[in-house]
């Protein structure tokens, strides 16, 4: 079963060999719209440059179509974009070691023009 969208929150309890239950724990979580993975190479021997390679994706988006990626790197300004298909990749280059955030939309063309967006999404990660 996918989860949609949103907050969620998991439950657990263990019990131990003697049958003793544990308390309940518990931990929030947030499934955003586009779902992010990030690898890091290492970097350009010859400059020191270092680069990201992000795969996102969009959930439960369709496949047959083209979805524009608005994005841009410790900035909300989406000031840069990449077309592709519902998961793509796309390429950092000379990213500063440190932490950064990711900020993203997905965007779609629906039947009659009008386009559909996801809400923008934060994702924080390091460099190292």
């Amino acid at each position: 079963m996918a989860l949609p969208v949103g907050a969620h929150t998991i439950y657990a309890r263990y019990i131990d060999a003697n049958g003793v239950a544990s308390p309940v724990y518990s931990q929030t979580f947030r499934v955003d719209p586009i779902a992010i993975t990030i690898q890091q190479p290492p970097a350009d021997f010859a400059t020191g440059k270092r680069s990201a390679l992000l795969t996102v994706g969009v959930l439960n988006g369709d496949v047959t179509e083209a979805w524009t990626f608005k994005y841009s790197v410790d900035s909300t300004a989406l000031d840069q974009s990449t077309v592709g298909s519902v998961m793509t990749a796309i390429t950092l280059d000379d990213v500063k070691p440190g932490a950064h955030t990711l900020y993203i939309q997905a965007t779609r063309d629906q039947a009659g023009g009008q386009p559909a967006a996801t809400p923008v999404v934060e994702y924080p990660f390091t460099i190292n």
